[in-house]
């Protein structure tokens, strides 16, 4: 009483269809699960190498320094993204510095001093409230860091912010490291 029978090709023909729809579902979620679970290995075992095209280049152990740097700077990013009361102060009319920002930066120049007591260090936040202002790059090599790139976008809990550390030689820019804490990837030039 009141069932809809169709007829017996109809019928078939839109259970084989529905048997395809829920196999490519099937298959399409296991592949997404299986790519996702090789993703999260292939990181864990990647995470702090460094590529081959860049090792034995002639800042390899900056690099490797850096990238450091770089992951713990991160990490502390995420502890306190949504901390509503982030210590905040201005530079300027309109560049906000985070006391996030300036201890990341503070770890980030203590810890490649201590590796590199020779290298030079250009930090934003300790430039940018120094009375001389931006040190000129020298031949030296030379650590550029920016501990929280994108602020304004942490102070406001929006994850598009980073870790961004440049290494400069000869007064050029060589390499350079930026973390993204919020997708945890790292990219290296």
């Amino acid at each position: 009483l009141g069932v809809f029978h169709l007829p017996n090709v109809l019928s078939n023909s839109f259970c084989i269809a529905s048997a395809i729809l829920v196999a490519s579902a099937l298959t399409t979620t296991l592949a997404y699960f299986s790519f996702r679970y090789l993703e999260a290995k292939y990181k864990k075992k990647v995470k702090y190498s460094i590529p081959s095209s860049l090792r034995g280049c002639i800042v390899e152990k900056e690099i490797s320094e850096s990238i450091g740097c770089a992951l713990y700077a991160g990490s502390q990013m995420l502890k306190c993204i949504n901390d509503k009361s982030k210590a905040i102060e201005h530079k300027g009319d309109i560049d906000l510095v985070t006391a996030t920002d300036k201890a990341n930066e503070d770890y980030i120049i203590e810890r490649l001093l201590k590796a590199f007591p020779n290298h030079k260090v250009i930090g934003e936040e300790s430039s940018s409230s120094s009375e001389e202002g931006i040190p000129p790059l020298t031949n030296d090599i030379t650590f550029i860091i920016d501990p929280i790139d994108g602020t304004t976008n942490f102070v406001h809990s929006f994850p598009f912010s980073c870790v961004s550390i440049g290494i400069a030689k000869d007064k050029n820019v060589i390499a350079g490291i930026v973390y993204d804490p919020y997708q945890d990837e790292l990219f290296l030039s």
